[in-house]
């Protein structure tokens, strides 16, 4: 998907062809939008058109499309990367993957904007190391990096979950908040909004 050319009705649609497909597999969760700002420096973030723009706006615009298209067929989304990977990716050390030495607040604002909309039914934090923000453990395992995430659990812990991607070496884990209330919603009647 990608929003280049910031048409919306182009991201409504194929959100909803990948919704279909995932409702018609009995898949109940996508793994996506990626809300990482896109960043042509950053392989990974712009590898398969990944990312939807640099500008905060338009990602918040197309993620709440894609979002909101997949809640019509009764599909949880998931805002990944938490704390974001617009900066460059650099190789770290065997099992952490990679280092972000250049992130930026800026990188938060899709997350707290769609979380505060109440579009936020998971959260998926990163394997990636930034040390800035911790220099000893990746995104998923620091306490430091969930700090900024705490109005994020706050949020989610009501309805949501957090999770990581972390397969680096056995790093990732899942946190459930709240119930599965959530994931075992029936799909035969439309979604309440978070």
């Amino acid at each position: 998907m990608s929003a280049s050319a910031n048409d919306l009705a182009f991201t409504r649609y194929n959100a909803g062809v990948i919704a279909d497909m995932l409702v018609e597999a009995g898949i109940d969760m996508n793994l996506a939008p990626v809300v990482d700002l896109l960043n042509p420096a950053n392989p990974h973030a712009g590898r398969g058109r990944r990312t939807l723009a640099p500008d905060p706006a338009m990602v918040i615009a197309h993620a709440r499309e894609f979002i909101l298209t997949h809640r019509e067929r009764g599909i949880l989304t998931t805002l990944k990367h938490f704390p974001g990977m617009r900066g460059t990716l650099k190789p770290y050390s065997p099992g952490l993957n990679e280092v972000i030495e250049d992130w930026s607040e800026v990188e938060l604002e899709p997350f707290r904007a769609l979380i505060s909309e109440g579009l936020a039914d998971a959260v998926l934090t990163t394997r990636v190391l930034y040390p800035q923000l911790d220099p000893d453990y990746p995104a998923c395992l620091s306490k430091k990096v969930r700090r900024r995430l705490a109005p994020v659990e706050a949020r989610l812990r009501r309805s949501g979950h957090l999770g990581s991607d972390g397969d680096a070496g056995g790093l990732g884990r899942v946190r459930l908040r709240g119930g599965n209330r959530a994931r075992r919603q029936r799909r035969d009647r439309p979604r309440a909004p978070v």
